[in-house]
């Protein structure tokens, strides 16, 4: 009541004073006031314009649109409140003197810009203020000033030293520079300001935070300013992440910036940080010690996302201490920041991988950093490493890896280094030993040249079972060499000089391997289709190998390597005509150029020495190749019976699809040729050629056909042909057979005629049975074998014969007469013209029976119709065709006589 009638007092004084209560509402009234307060404002250093100022009866005098400058030059607004509440001593009212007491804010609005040069800009808010600012002397104190500054609780308190303007032009000139500090601490201050209250406005909160401030200082001395703040608040949450509680103690005095705590806890674990910085200094010092979560702490207040895809299970704990450079040159680094530290984590994952912990220790600087006593666990094993990098120096490493390299496969983006790891095969039994060290002139580890060693068991590599694996090891960019490697698997150990990998164009080089192993194994971990080559020769697991050359695993073009084998006491398969035979103790080299195999393999094949040469095509598309194959013996199976072709040399070649090969041996003590030709891209495949057989032991031939029959002489023949495969209907050509003093009972299909004959003549006559010649000739066609003059003279008499063999259903339809020689032929011509005969039965067992029909036809014994005369005229003409197929380099693929002499067998 008493502040009431004062002012009541007061008006009517200033009523009294200013001529009339009517004068109280004009605008004469307020611009009377405004001046007034300005001049008395700044004559304590406080430099203000009012908008309109009007009396209040129970407020006193109000001000609106209040303005506040950094100086009396009114160019830099500091701050801008809708409605001030003006306080004066009423004393000196009394006195006929205006003086401001104390400015009072009831919800009011202030308006704080970012840069007072331009106001317009952004500006920070402060609403609901409510505070008393008492003015005593050239002092302002503020006393419970609170409000809302963009959603924090703000509660501001403090006191303020103002100056007279000066009059003195030396003393009005520090007054300016005073005015330009302060301008540019506001600036800083309020662009700090607005700063944190941009990341504060990314948090959701739970309760309003809340920030208390306590300021105190000079205007005139803004570097002796002081200032106390603390910050609080619960429940900050940003996007999934949870800050349960979250405070801030800080300090400013005269110029350093004391970050005496700040404190965060979220369902991990919790944060301590503590940092001081002197204004104008080029880094602040910090100390951290956290057991947080670490990738949500990185994103959200770092702005980092390094750690985004890692999870914790465990809190880690990570201490750091140090510097963080804010100006100068360390300030431009990408790394403005010096300081140590340590982290240790227990389980946490990655991409899909759950690690067991993490240890090391770390220091980083502008110019880089280091890793020490790196450790990481996994189920497999562990990762331990030291490593530099330095932004002169490069990096520097020292690694030993004892887990899964399968682990870090979704971490590396190099598909390079992605293929080499997928070659490995681990598993739960595998032991994994890698030690290397390196360096490089960069920080990029694809830029280090490094080099160590490994010892690997149990494990695979490109699908091959290894028992163990060691050597020394140096890789660079593209390029693996392994050093003195021993490998060992169940079946044998190797090792090699040097294996120089390149993983940019896929090939490898191998040096001085000298193995034991499967070779097919061997060459597989490096080319699976030129093992698939080697494997058709099915080498004993325990050949000794020797390989060097360069094998390209993509490319067969890289390819130009030799592997030397020697399996003693082992034996090897060898394919030929479809069908394997087994060497004994094989050896030889093969030598592999681009899409090219030569080969050279020797052993024993059937007791005998055998070698087979040549050159295959290993292209995809590509099937020639061109082999002999020498061999002391081989047996094959000849009309039922097995024959050795000794001595026997085979060439078969395939070029384009045309194949073509020529077949040279002994066989009983004669010559052996088949030569001929086959076209491999039509179907069924026609092919035509020549077989020959020169003075064969006639004996060693009845010995093995007619044993009952003991006989000398020699067998001749040759046969010319063609046809088509698989197709024995289509077999067409002719030839010509002769024995020459043998034994008449030992002729095939003659042989049971004999003793028939013998029943005619004188028991006197001998040697009847022993023929100077047998001879013939004759044409295949339609499935038959078709000769008109067989003939079989010995010292008494002479046999013809002539008719069809049909090989097809083992059929035969023949004619025979027997002529006595000389006088006795004259004596007993009535009884020669008996000596006819006919055959039926099969070829084997011929049922002779005598006959008086002459020779004029062919029999027709057989159920098929035999060849017409055309086709026996085509016949004759191939057999007598002179234009025989080129010499054969290469082994059929397809058997297509064989068969045929098996149908003759029956």
């Amino acid at each position: 009541m008493r502040v009431l009638l004062q002012r009541l007092l007061f008006l009517s004084l200033a009523s009294g004073v200013l001529a009339g209560g009517g004068y109280l509402t004009t605008d004469a009234f307020s611009a009377r006031w405004r001046g007034f307060i300005v001049d008395q404002l700044a004559e304590r250093g406080i430099h203000m314009d009012l908008g309109r100022v009007s009396l209040n009866p129970v407020g006193g005098l109000v001000a609106r649109d209040v303005k506040w400058y950094n100086d009396e030059d009114r160019k830099h607004l500091v701050a801008s409140v809708d409605r001030v509440n003006l306080d004066f001593d009423y004393g000196q009212l009394l006195n006929k003197k205006v003086e401001v007491e104390s400015l009072e804010l009831s919800r009011a609005h202030v308006s704080l810009p970012i840069d007072p040069e331009q106001p317009e800009l952004t500006v920070v808010n402060v609403d609901d203020l409510s505070a008393r600012i008492f003015l005593e002397g050239n002092q302002l104190e503020v006393r419970h000033a609170e409000g809302t500054l963009a959603g924090v609780r703000l509660s501001l308190s403090g006191t303020m030293q103002m100056k007279k303007p000066p009059t003195d032009p030396k003393e009005r000139e520090k007054a300016r520079e005073a005015a330009r500090k302060r301008l540019a601490m506001i600036r800083e201050h309020r662009q700090q300001i607005q700063k944190t209250l941009d990341w504060l406005d990314q948090f959701q909160f739970s309760s309003p935070p809340e920030l208390r401030v306590e300021v105190s200082g000079s205007m005139e001395e803004v570097d002796q300013f002081r200032a106390k703040l603390t910050f609080l608040a619960q429940k900050m949450m940003f996007q999934d992440y949870v800050c349960e509680e979250f405070s801030v103690e800080g300090r400013y005095d005269a110029g350093l910036v004391d970050l005496k705590r700040l404190y965060l806890k979220d369902h991990l674990g919790d944060v301590t940080l503590h940092a001081f910085w002197r204004q104008g200094g080029e880094s602040l010092d910090f100390e951290l010690a956290s057991s947080a979560d670490l990738p949500h702490l990185a994103s959200t207040f770092l702005k980092s996302d390094l750690l985004k895809e890692v999870v914790f299970y465990e809190a880690p704990h990570l201490a750091l201490e140090g510097k963080w450079f804010t100006s100068g040159e360390r300030a431009k680094s990408s790394r403005p920041v010096e300081a140590v530290g340590k982290l240790q984590s227990g389980r946490f994952s990655s991409r899909g991988e759950i690690f067991d912990g993490l240890g090391f220790e770390i220091g980083v600087g502008p110019e880089g950093l280091y890793l020490r006593d790196v450790e990481l666990e996994h189920k497999t094993g562990t990762l331990k490493a030291q490593a530099l990098l330095h932004e002169t120096q490069g990096l520097k490493y020292r690694a030993t890896l004892e887990m899964d390299p399968h682990v870090f496969l979704p971490f590396i983006e190099r598909e390079q280094t992605r293929a080499v790891i997928h070659r490995f095969g681990f598993r739960p039994e595998s032991s994994i030993y890698v030690a290397v060290e390196g360096s490089g002139p960069t920080m990029q580890f694809s830029d280090c040249r490094s080099q160590g060693m490994g010892e690997l068991k149990n494990f695979t590599y490109q699908g091959v079972d290894l028992v163990s694996f060691g050597a020394d090891v140096e890789f660079f960019k593209k390029i693996m060499i392994f050093t003195n490697v021993e490998v060992e698997r169940e079946e044998g150990t190797g090792a090699a000089t040097e294996v120089y990998v390149d993983d940019g164009d896929d090939w490898v080089r191998l040096t001085g391997v000298a193995t034991k192993l499967d070779t097919v194994a061997v060459i597989s971990a490096f080319n699976a289709k030129t093992a698939a080559t080697v494997a058709k020769y099915r080498l004993p697991n325990t050949t000794e190998v020797t390989l060097d050359g360069v094998i390209g695993w993509k490319n067969s073009d890289y390819n130009e390597f030799t592997v030397n084998f020697t399996a003693d006491g082992g034996t090897g398969i060898y394919e030929l005509w479809d069908e394997d035979y087994v060497i004994s103790s094989p050896s030889g080299t093969l030598k592999f150029k681009d899409t090219s195999l030569d080969l050279d393999i020797r052993g024993s094949a059937f007791r005998m020495p055998m070698r087979a040469t040549g050159t295959v095509s290993i292209a995809k598309d590509n099937s020639d190749y061109k082999i002999t194959v020498s061999t002391g013996t081989f047996p094959y199976e000849v009309f039922g019976e097995k024959l050795d072709f000794n001595e026997m040399t085979a060439k078969v070649a395939s070029r384009s699809g045309d194949l073509t090969f020529d077949i040279d041996a002994t066989l009983m003590d004669g010559s052996f040729d088949l030569s001929g030709k086959m076209d491999m891209d039509r179907r069924p495949e026609p092919y035509s050629g020549e077989m020959k057989i020169n003075a064969m032991s006639f004996q060693k031939f009845s010995e093995t056909y007619t044993p009952d029959y003991p006989t000398e002489g020699d067998l001749t023949g040759h046969f010319k042909f063609t046809g088509v495969n698989n197709d024995w209907q289509k077999l067409k050509g002719g030839g010509a057979a002769i024995v020459v003093n043998g034994n008449l009972y030992a002729v095939p299909l003659l042989g049971p005629l004999t003793p028939l004959l013998g029943a005619f003549l004188p028991k006197p006559i001998q040697g009847y049975n022993v023929a100077k010649e047998a001879s013939c000739t004759f044409e295949v066609t339609d499935g038959f074998v078709v000769t008109k003059d067989m003939e079989a003279e010995t010292s008494v008499f002479r046999i013809v014969a002539g008719g069809t063999a049909d090989f097809i259903h083992d059929e035969i339809d023949f004619k025979a007469q027997a002529r006595v020689r000389g006088i006795g032929g004259l004596v007993f011509f009535p009884v020669s013209q008996l000596l006819e005969y006919q055959a039926n039965g099969t070829i084997g067992d011929p049922k002779w029976s005598p006959t008086l029909l002459g020779l004029n036809t062919i029999g027709r014994g057989s159920n098929r119709e035999t060849p017409s005369m055309e086709a026996l005229k085509e016949a004759e003409e191939i057999g007598a065709n002179d234009s025989l197929p080129p010499q054969a380099d290469e082994p059929p693929k397809k058997k297509f006589l064989l068969p045929f002499f098996r149908g003759m067998s029956k």
